[in-house]
């Protein structure tokens, strides 16, 4: 299979990579901003964070899955939000707990925010992609 052909086979899922890519780098900006520079508490910079992450992931989307949002398909994808930032800030709070042990707090910080948003991520595409792609909303 040449990579012209896997591209366009994965071209959702790039798509949708390159538009979390940019949420998650401004996630990461605000949520390190806040916990790091301003002191904040871990779970609250985490959610302001994934928020900031989140509504510039909810503009790119049209560009992802090509359709323009109902009421109904945003509720879709705000509900999968709400279960994403659940399961980040679960993580977020045990990795923290668990790397700040022997890590300095940016890098425990930086390792534990990384690895919250793994699941999220498979998540939240898999029940987006299922929805907006079978035409279900």
């Amino acid at each position: 299979m040449s990579i012209k052909n896997l591209i366009q086979k994965y071209q959702t899922l790039l798509k949708y990579m390159l538009t979390a890519l940019t949420g998650s780098i401004f996630n990461l900006i605000t949520a390190y901003s806040l916990y790091i520079v301003f002191n904040k508490g871990l779970i609250f910079s985490n959610t302001c964070g994934l928020i900031v992450g989140f509504l510039l992931t909810f503009i790119g989307s049209k560009l992802v899955f090509g359709k323009k949002y109902s009421i109904k398909g945003f509720l879709v994808y705000l509900g999968s939000f709400l279960l994403g930032m659940l399961m980040a800030n679960i993580i977020i709070n045990y990795a923290f707990l668990f790397f700040n042990k022997f890590l300095r707090k940016r890098l425990a910080f930086l390792t534990s925010k990384v690895l919250s948003g793994i699941l999220p991520f498979t998540t939240s595409y898999a029940i987006r992609r299922l929805v907006f792609k079978g035409n279900f909303v």
